[in-house]
């Protein structure tokens, strides 16, 4: 059991622990009202499809790399051309402080890539239509509050710029074969004390 890959193993104390937190994020009503599947669905006409812990990847055109990620959770709506992102935080600070750990984790960068790898996917299997993409972070901090955070269409703009300059980075690394240092110091005389 202990040699299994695949499983992490846990104390009790920590399974304890996530069992209440799944308790408080499913006493939420903003939260199931997000993860909800329509009750009056046809599965045979079911416009909303939902994916959980799904694996995607995609090609980057101009670089000789690409994104993959397991996506904690997208639904479609073709009835309502509207695709929701939700990425589920648990934090040990408090709800307030999240805006900050999101700079100070780059959880801005994690949203950019779930983002364009959802896009790719939409765009390979469901090319016929446009949607509307709407970036959520559902998070519980260390006080079991939940609070569902929308990530604006002008932020998530501004990851995808960021995303853009990161991926830049790397491909400078990656073409070059040069990781003694980081990025910003690969250039000479950068940074005068």
């Amino acid at each position: 059991f202990l040699n299994n890959k695949v499983v992490d193993v846990v104390d009790n104390d920590t399974l304890e622990k996530c069992k209440r937190q799944v308790e408080y994020l499913e006493s939420n009503q903003d939260v199931m009202e997000l993860f909800r599947s329509d009750p009056k669905s046809d599965f045979e006409l079911d416009t909303v499809t939902t994916y959980t812990e799904q694996y995607l990847q995609c090609d980057l055109q101009n670089y000789k790399f690409g994104l993959h990620g397991y996506i904690d959770y997208f639904k479609i709506n073709d009835e309502t051309s509207k695709v929701i992102i939700c990425d589920l935080k648990t934090t040990s600070k408090t709800i307030s402080d999240f805006v900050e750990t999101i700079d100070f984790y780059n959880y801005w960068l994690q949203a950019a890539i779930y983002y364009k790898l959802v896009y790719e996917y939409i765009k390979l299997n469901k090319t016929s239509k446009s949607y509307e993409y709407l970036f959520k972070f559902v998070v519980i901090d260390k006080y079991n509050q939940v609070y569902v955070f929308d990530v604006s269409e002008s932020t998530m703009d501004s990851w995808g710029k960021g995303l853009k300059l990161t991926l830049d980075e790397i491909n400078v690394h990656y073409t070059t074969k040069d990781y003694s240092l980081p990025f910003e110091f690969l250039k000479p005389n950068k940074y005068i004390l």
